[in-house]
Parts: C-alpha cells; sequence; structure tokens
C-alpha cells in the first residue's frame, strides 16, 4: 500500500467528493475511483457505502481513515526531519489569490521568490475572496493571499504587508482638482463600491462609520477592474489599492487622491491549513513574506543569512 494512495483516501474523506478529491491531486475522478478500488481489494474490505445517496464511510472505513490519518501525520513528521537537510530547493507551488491582491500586490513578492528558488514550479489560479478560502481548506492550494483576513479554523492566517489606498476620481469630474482631500468631502459623494463580503468593501463600511461618512452608493462592482473603469467613465469616487491604479494615474486616466492626516492601509495575508504538511516549498515562501529565515531547511539556512546582509539579499533579514 503506497503512502500517496492514503493521501488521497484521506481528501477524499474530508471533501466528501471525488471531482474534489481529483483536482487535489490532479488526477481524474476515474483514477481516484481506481485507487478506492484497490485499496478495498487490498485490505478485503468495503469502504465506502454505495447504498447511501451522499458520501458515507462503512464502519470499516472509518477505522482506516483513523489509522491513514495518524500515519499520515507521522510520515509528514518524518518529512520535515529529513528536508532539514535539502540544499537545493524545488517542487511545486499551488497558490489561490484574490484578483486585486493577485494582480497587483502579489508579483513583486513571486519575483523575488523565483530569483531565490529557481527550480520552484508555482501555478497561481485568481478567485473571489472567499473562494480563496474554500480553495486552501479543500488542499486545491498549498498557500492563498488575501486582503484584511479573518479567523477561519483549522487556516492560519499570517499578515506580511500593509498596502496603502488611495480615493480615485475621474479628472472629467471637476469636484476632485486637488491631490489631497478633506475626509467631509467624502460625505453624500457619489461611490462606486464592491459588493458585500468583498474585503474593501468591509474596510470601506467601517471607515464610512468611524468618520461619520454617509456615502451615497451608486453602483456595487464584484471586480477591481469594474470599479476603475465606473470611476474613469465619472459615475463616482472608490477607495482601493494605489498598486492598482499606478499606470492609469501616470496616464492621467484616473486621480489617485490622498485624505488629509489620514493614512489608509489594509493589511494582506498568506494563509494556509495548519493540518497541511509544509512542504520545502511552501516554507520557503513563507520565509520571503516574513523575512524569518528559521522557516529554511536548516541546510540553507546559513546561506541565506549571508545574502542577508548583501547590498540585494534573497528577502529581507528577520
Amino acid at each position: 500500500m503506497h503512502i500517496e494512495n492514503l493521501r488521497i483516501f484521506l481528501d477524499l474523506v474530508e471533501s466528501e467528493s471525488f471531482s474534489h478529491a481529483a483536482r487535489m491531486n490532479r488526477m481524474t475522478q476515474s483514477a481516484v475511483s481506481q485507487k478506492l478500488r484497490s485499496m478495498e481489494k487490498y485490505f478485503n474490505i468495503h469502504i465506502v457505502d454505495r447504498e447511501k445517496k451522499r458520501f458515507h464511510l462503512t464502519p470499516e472505513g472509518q477505522r482506516l481513515y483513523h489509522w491513514a490519518k495518524q500515519m499520515l501525520r507521522d510520515y509528514n513528521e518524518l518529512l520535515t526531519d529529513v528536508q532539514e537537510f535539502k540544499t537545493h530547493i524545488s517542487g511545486d507551488l499551488m497558490i489561490a489569490a484574490s484578483y486585486d491582491v493577485g494582480s497587483y500586490i502579489l508579483p513583486r513578492y513571486l519575483r523575488d521568490f523565483f530569483r531565490a528558488f529557481p527550480s520552484v514550479q508555482v501555478r497561481m489560479d485568481f478567485f473571489r475572496h472567499s473562494l480563496v478560502w474554500n480553495a486552501v481548506h479543500s488542499n486545491i492550494a498549498d498557500v492563498g493571499f488575501v486582503s484584511l483576513p479573518q479567523n477561519h479554523d483549522d487556516i492560519e492566517a499570517r499578515n506580511f504587508a500593509e498596502e496603502e489606498l488611495v480615493v480615485i476620481a475621474s479628472p472629467e469630474d471637476n469636484h476632485w482638482s486637488t491631490g489631497s482631500l478633506p475626509v467631509k468631502a467624502l460625505d453624500q459623494a457619489a461611490w462606486i463600491c464592491f459588493g458585500q463580503g468583498h474585503p474593501l468593501r468591509i474596510w470601506s463600511d467601517f471607515f464610512c462609520l468611524q468618520h461619520r461618512v454617509q456615502p451615497k452608493i451608486v453602483k456595487e462592482l464584484a471586480h477591481i477592474e469594474l470599479v476603475k473603469w465606473a470611476v474613469e467613465a465619472a459615475q463616482g469616487i472608490a477607495i482601493v489599492p494605489r498598486s492598482s491604479v499606478q499606470r492609469e494615474s501616470e496616464q492621467h486616466r484616473l486621480k489617485a487622491l490622498s485624505l488629509d492626516g489620514l493614512s489608509l492601509r489594509i493589511p494582506i495575508a498568506v494563509i494556509r491549513k495548519t493540518s497541511r504538511f509544509m512542504t520545502p516549498c511552501v516554507r520557503s515562501l513563507l520565509a520571503l513574506l516574513t523575512g524569518d529565515i528559521r522557516m529554511l531547511p536548516r541546510a540553507i539556512q546559513k546561506e541565506f543569512q549571508e545574502a542577508a546582509q548583501e547590498k540585494h539579499p534573497p528577502f529581507p533579514s528577520a
């Protein structure tokens, strides 16, 4: 019985879906079914109760799940210990990112990661904010990137950056002609907002409550590009990350305005499932983001400590 079969079995049980287990392990749904049948043949038991409409383990399957989980935990501890001697980081890294973080904030960090760990193969998929959490929780992604993180069961969030926010307006709108605004200027103004549940909507709602601003919401849009296009068309103002409007600002298609005496910032976090084995690729990425060299395998910590003292370190020192 291969350890990989047990890993696929655990993914199947915890997701209760053959299609999800297939996606997690980059195989077809029929291949997952074949793995299950081979395990049933190997142990000479029925693992799944096929008379139930929903996914349901037999009593024998439940015992197998209990021992498989314990064996995988011991195996992962073995891998963690052995990988401390690795001097070359390689492998696959699956990333899930929200559209705004993945498009405008993450690229500068990934460039440093590619430079420091060129043998790691990275795949990044874009999701709505809530689906990033689902992708990490379902083991579809090794890590996720979101703004304004909140606590979730079995998910660890580490803030690694703060993104500056700005008020954007159309150059055609003469109401917003200066580079800095008093907060009271936003009261009763026409706003282009993100939809309910979006981190920037949650942030802006709290901001308005805190500063007693009553926005006149004229549009609620799901995607940051749509928000920018609506503002560019002079339909209202919005609050977005400065990095997302750098090009439009340079081309004078949008005005990026600050608020008098206020620094608007939103936290950016990397999230991971705490029960999932932390591969050398994941550890290396977290080391880069947090600047904590101790997260790297011990065999290469010295190399990066020396590099951190040079003019262009692979990532910030701890």
